[in-house]
This record gives structure tokens, C-alpha cells and sequence, in this order.
């Protein structure tokens, strides 16, 4: 999280003349960065829901523990 803090500042508070990175990157940035974590709890709720289960409550369908269990 500390990198993403770190590249959205870094393009979006620049120096006047300097344009590193400016335009889209700097508005994708966190887009980008966090698409898999979003990705994880929008199917995870869904997989519970579908079960009949509470979102809340912990499980091992995240895509973390699926990627394990297919060594």
C-alpha cells in the first residue's frame, strides 16, 4: 500500500513543467493496483451468497487458498 501511495502522489503532485507519468497513468494507478484484491471480494461474497452462507464469515474460497489447494 505504501507503493501505491508513493506512485499516485509522485504523478499527481509534480513539480510545474515536469510530467512524468501524467494523463492516465495517474488515474489507473490504484485502479490497477487494487484489481485483484476487488476482484477476490466480489467473488468471495458471491460464492458465499450463492451457498447460502453470511459473507462474514471466513472461508477458504479466496483466490489465495484456491491456489494452493491446486498444488
Amino acid at each position: 500500500m505504501v507503493a501505491l501511495g508513493r506512485v499516485t502522489v509522485r504523478t499527481t503532485y509534480l513539480p510545474p513543467g515536469e510530467r512524468w507519468g501524467a494523463g492516465w497513468y495517474e488515474v489507473f494507478t490504484p485502479v490497477i493496483v487494487l484489481a485483484l484484491p476487488l476482484y477476490d471480494l466480489v467473488v468471495v461474497s458471491l460464492i458465499r451468497l450463492s451457498r447460502g452462507k453470511s459473507p462474514f464469515v471466513g472461508d477458504t474460497n479466496h483466490f489465495s487458498h484456491r491456489l494452493v489447494a491446486r498444488e
